[in-house]
């Protein structure tokens, strides 16, 4: 029986669903559920060569961002990419020789689309992921986070355990989908 859910706006203007899940229930979700075929229309088992082009090149952009924004880039800058899904931005960035991480809880997509950074890659969840580096005083130079923020219960205890280990000078690129907001109803009509 689905549960009956009622949209209300949030501090920052976000529209979020009441009653909101438990942590539990999303970590279930994300762990087992949500890679599947049918689950989301941003992921899918399969693509064809030109939903591949724009994932490819969507994460050349996310990467370009992030290099052209960082004050000093060296062999020692370090990168983590936080739900970092079918690695797609993993494997950018790694293909322009930069050191980055991601994490997120399920490994099969990585391996599906992007084999090769494997090794780069933390099947585990993200909030206990990102509370280890903050206890080992882990910094990164740059991190992503696209279309995240709308999964967490708590996006600013998120926003706040990311600058702890986002370094003095670092970027932290931020991009949420637009649903809700009047300028999609116009793209929509």
């Amino acid at each position: 029986m689905a549960a009956n859910f009622k949209r209300e706006k949030g501090a920052y203007g976000e529209i979020r669903a009441m009653p909101r899940p438990t942590q539990e229930e999303l970590d279930a979700f994300y762990n087992g559920v949500y890679y599947s075929e049918g689950v989301t229309t941003t992921y899918s088992a399969e693509y064809d060569e030109s939903e591949l082009a724009q994932k490819q090149l969507r994460a050349d952009m996310t990467v370009e961002a992030l290099v052209q924004n960082l004050p000093t880039l060296s062999a020692g800058t370090t990168f983590l990419e936080v739900g970092a899904g079918e690695g797609f931005v993993l494997n950018a960035a790694s293909k322009r020789g930069l050191s980055i991480q991601g994490v997120d809880y399920q490994i099969a997509p990585i391996k599906k689309f992007n084999p090769a950074v494997v090794d780069r890659f933390h099947a585990t969840d993200p909030n206990a992921f990102l509370r280890d580096c903050i206890a080992s005083q882990k910094q990164f130079e740059g991190i992503v986070l696209q279309n995240v923020l709308e999964h967490v219960i708590d996006p600013e205890g998120l926003l706040a355990g990311l600058r702890q280990v986002l370094s003095k000078d670092g970027i932290l690129l931020v991009q949420i989908p637009n649903d809700f907001s009047a300028l999609q109803s116009l793209a929509m009509e």
